[in-house]
């Protein structure tokens, strides 16, 4: 069963006014849910939004029940009319508690299937039902949302595609739309949501794009001393049905290393279901864990990351204590201890 967004009081975007320092400033407490934009009221790309939020001049404070940031040119703003509902109008005051869409199983998502292989086109039918005795005539929304871990970590998205058109249904029928959603699209691998919004009410569908490629990284050994090597080995594989050309690879975290800054290299042809192995001889001057980041992408296709590290010791040290007695004459025997720490 698929998991859709909630409908209700749901992570509207929140400005509030604090006092620092005996000055009132505006601030941007939106809690970072990862509540997918547009359900909510949910920020309007504006100029307000845009350019002026991350700088904020000082202003009395406002009510509790208005929304209001401060612009240099003009002073205080009410944002309301910046905000949109979930259906594309412009909120009002009322509905700054979140709007309330209704899940609706006469709207059915689905895609053709759960999962995509990397520059596959992913298909999606929606259909409307109309159980009524008398015709329907509405608009259909298809949004299509990034939930990626990785995404939903920055908070309230907007969608990555948006179709919008005019239904009519007759009484007692229903129709159904396709949308084709291609790579230029999700344009990396992923989690998607895709939700179809019907004159207020909706319904949802998820679908995965898998990895284009896999990367395995291991440093041997995993702890060395100062300056000492260790051999960095990195594979890459291709997941895809179809070879990949111009792989790009590059290997961050290797400052102060013995061979630079980074790792930059280019893969002309990488077969279906083939690797491309490599390895470096590598060390550092300084002691610390160091992590070294590896990425894989070509142009206009997936992006895939990881990460590995080493851990770079002092050498050991040699301490000498004289033990008993401190003082000798001569010829006399004294005891010596040691120990390397």
């Amino acid at each position: 069963m698929t998991t859709c967004i909630p409908t209700k009081n749901f992570n509207f975007h929140c400005w509030d006014e604090a006092k620092i320092s005996g000055t009132w400033l505006g601030y941007d407490s939106t809690p970072l849910t990862g509540s997918l934009n547009g359900f909510g009221p949910a920020p309007r790309s504006s100029s307000y939004f845009q350019e002026e939020m991350t700088e904020m001049v000082p202003g009395p404070t406002g009510k509790s029940t208005a929304l209001y940031t401060y612009k240099a040119a003009v002073g205080r703003v009410n944002l309301v009319s910046s905000y949109i509902s979930a259906t594309g109008v412009t909120a009002n005051g009322s509905e700054l508690g979140g709007t309330s869409l209704i899940l609706d199983d006469s709207i059915i998502v689905e895609v053709s299937k759960p999962e995509y292989e990397f520059g596959e086109d992913a298909l999606i039918n929606v259909t409307v039902k109309n159980d009524q005795d008398t015709e329907v005539v509405g608009t259909l929304t298809l949004r299509l949302h990034d939930v990626t871990p990785r995404e939903l970590a920055v908070g309230p998205l907007s969608p990555i595609y948006n179709n919008i058109q005019t239904i009519t249904i007759p009484p007692y029928s229903q129709i159904t739309k396709s949308f084709v959603i291609s790579q230029s699209v999700y344009d990396n691998h992923g989690n998607y949501l895709a939700t179809a919004v019907v004159n207020g009410r909706y319904n949802c569908a998820r679908f995965e794009v898998l990895k284009a490629f896999e990367i395995t990284a291991v440093v041997e050994p995993s702890e060395v001393k100062i300056n000492e090597l260790f051999t960095l080995s990195v594979d890459v594989t291709n997941l895809m049905d179809t070879s990949a050309s111009n792989v790009k690879v590059a290997i961050g975290g290797l400052y102060g290393s013995n061979i630079g800054e980074s790792i930059k290299y280019t893969i002309d042809t990488l077969g279906s279901g083939k690797t491309d192995s490599k390895t470096w001889q590598i060390s550092f001057p300084s002691r610390g864990v160091h992590s070294l980041n590896i990425a894989v992408y070509t142009q206009g296709g997936d992006f895939v990351s990881g990460r590995v590290g080493v851990k770079v010791m002092e050498p050991p040290r040699f301490f000498l204590e004289v033990a008993n007695p401190e003082e000798v004459g001569l010829g006399q025997i004294f005891s010596v201890t040691g120990d390397y720490c």
